[in-house]
């Protein structure tokens, strides 16, 4: 009923006049507001909301009336869906305002819907308040500024409150990252980071032993820790808005008891923090690769698997980060330390050294750096080639997956020197491509398909001629459903086969140029909704007024490379 009244209020018939002249309303209003009856002074206050967030203006001559309203609603000593509708209502009237300074004495009573609601055990009511105070650290945080002191103290001892569940102290924590992101120069002069950046470890160390972590080949459906994951997004967010400069000294004065620590869950949040600090923190840390490096290769033995993956994870994010610099100076202990890992008792260790190598391979794209890469490879080339072809005689789909990853990034770095090891790996990709037709292997069939199209690429035609044949028809005999990875993956195999073949391509293009055209002439999914469903999942959401536009990026991305390949092969 609240927003049907809201909707004529803002939309009257012709004849009714403008927006904003219904006369009555306003008395209706405040009399909804002075009822004995809850439900009543709830929906007087949220009609006036509704209103306000479209139509302010036309309230805004009124703003003292309703910031009575609004105070006696923030006050409500009966009911707290009550208190509640009054902090929506008056976050969504300020922007009406063109001075805030006659709200500013409500900022306390607004905070103290979040404390009230908690000291009630009402959770429910505390997140909803927690959600309308980040939406106005995001619209209007001027409007808090002078109390934020108070409101970040309040949002800590949330973040804290080990009784709350989950969903609340994450909202505590998303306040405060949120006032970091929109005004970082107020954050360091608060001086919080030093209790923000152990609160995100904090939360992180909520990390348990998952009995199935090890069997799980795909690493997306890890069981999800609500507050680790909050804790390592915060971190990075923190990271990357104050900088390093400040979140560098006091990281560094905690992570050497935590990779020390005797609990498998510690170290691993140490090493975890520094991985999510080092886009934040990339200056200060460059300057101190060698003690940084230090700590994540220190950990290549550790006695936990989680412990060695994080150490993994945190290299291969810095060979990212930190490259050419770090592979130009540290290559020896690093690739032999992920050549020790290819032989990890643990499947889920040895898939990640080989994403390690991966990332390590994948730096610098000027002539220079790329010649100096395969300077830096060549002497641990054979080694290196050796336990990955171990891997791929596993079984294990997380293992295959990185492995052909891996040696197609070899294969890239290398060019005609990858030419011995050519007939290592090119029939047991061909095999790949050949035999993994079923649903659950059309990924692992994919990246043999790249892998199939940069060996050749690397090796060059003479090499590679005799085998082109074979993967072409393959590729072409491809019957891809739906949202396939296949797609994808085959659309960027082709070009590349184009150019290592030449002119001898062409008896291919009958084949190949069909789905390139469908691909380049695919329509995006595009959809649209009320924005107050929220965003639609898998596509880029676009607010538009009250409406969210939803696109699937995914056949944008197909198009661009459908484009591409076609520009290749001409």
């Amino acid at each position: 009923p609240q927003a049907t009244v809201a909707f004529i209020a803002m939309n009257p018939r012709p004849d009714e006049g403008a927006p904003g002249t219904w006369d009555e309303l306003v008395p209706f209003v405040i009399q909804c507001c002075q009822s004995a009856e809850p439900s009543h002074r709830e929906s007087g206050l949220s009609i006036i909301g509704d209103i306000a967030q479209w139509q302010g203006d036309k309230l805004a001559a009124q703003a003292a009336t309703f910031k009575a309203m609004f105070s006696a609603g923030l006050a409500d000593a009966a009911s707290g869906t009550v208190r509640l509708a009054a902090l929506e209502a008056t976050c969504k009237f300020l922007p009406s305002l063109p001075d805030h300074a006659l709200f500013a004495d409500l900022v306390a009573p607004m905070v103290q819907v979040v404390t009230t609601a908690l000291e009630g055990g009402d959770e429910a009511t505390a997140r909803a308040a927690l959600e309308h105070l980040i939406e106005l650290v995001e619209d209007n945080i001027k409007f808090l500024r002078e109390r934020i002191v108070d409101i970040s103290a309040m949002a800590l001892q949330v973040c804290a409150a080990e009784a709350l569940d989950e969903g609340t102290r994450g909202l505590g924590l998303e306040f405060l990252v949120s006032v970091a992101e929109k005004s970082p120069g107020l954050v360091r002069k608060m001086n919080i980071i030093s209790d923000l950046i152990p609160m995100c470890m904090r939360f992180m160390l909520t990390i348990q032993e998952d009995e199935e972590w090890e069997q799980n080949d795909d690493v997306e459906e890890d069981e999800e820790e609500v507050l680790y994951s909050a804790g390592e997004e915060a971190l990075y967010r923190i990271s990357i808005s104050i900088g390093g400069n400040t979140v560098l000294p006091v990281l560094t004065t905690i992570v050497g008891g935590f990779v020390e620590h005797a609990d498998w869950r510690n170290r691993t949040v140490g090493l975890m923090s520094v991985c999510q600090s080092t886009e934040g923190c990339s200056k200060q840390l460059s300057d101190n690769l060698q003690s940084v490096v230090g700590v994540a290769l220190a950990r290549f033995s550790d006695e936990h698997p989680r412990v060695r993956h994080a150490a993994l994870h945190t290299l291969g994010v810095m060979a990212a980060d930190f490259g050419p610099e770090l592979q130009e100076h540290f290559h020896e202990p690093i690739l032999s330390g992920l050549a020790q890992l290819m032989e990890d008792p643990s499947a889920r260790v040895q898939a990640h050294a080989a994403a390690a190598l991966l990332n390590f391979c994948d730096f610098g794209d000027d002539d220079d750096v790329r010649q100096r890469r395969s300077d830096i490879m060549g002497p641990y080339l054979q080694a290196l080639l050796l336990k990955l072809q171990a891997l791929l005689g596993g079984q294990r789909k997380v293992v295959l997956d990185n492995a052909i990853q891996a040696v197609a990034a070899v294969a890239s770095v290398m060019n005609d020197k990858f030419a011995p090891y050519y007939d290592m790996f090119m029939p047991f990709l061909k095999n790949v491509v050949a035999a993994a037709t079923s649903d659950d292997l059309r990924l692992v069939r994919a990246k043999a398909i790249e892998c199939a199209s940069l060996v050749g690429l690397a090796v060059g035609k003479e090499k590679f001629a005799p085998d082109a044949h074979n993967v072409m028809e393959m590729m072409a005999s491809t019957v891809v459903k739906g949202d396939d990875p296949q797609t994808e993956y085959i659309v960027n195999a082709w070009p590349r086969i184009c150019k290592c073949l030449g002119a001898d391509y062409v008896p291919y293009l009958e084949h190949v140029m069909p789905p390139l055209l469908d691909s380049a002439a695919k329509k995006p999914d595009v959809a649209m909704q009320d924005a107050e469903k929220g965003e639609m999942e898998g596509m880029m959401n676009l607010l538009m007024g009250d409406k969210m536009i939803g696109i699937r990026t995914s056949d944008m991305e197909e198009k661009k490379n459908a484009c591409m390949a076609l520009a290749s092969s001409a």
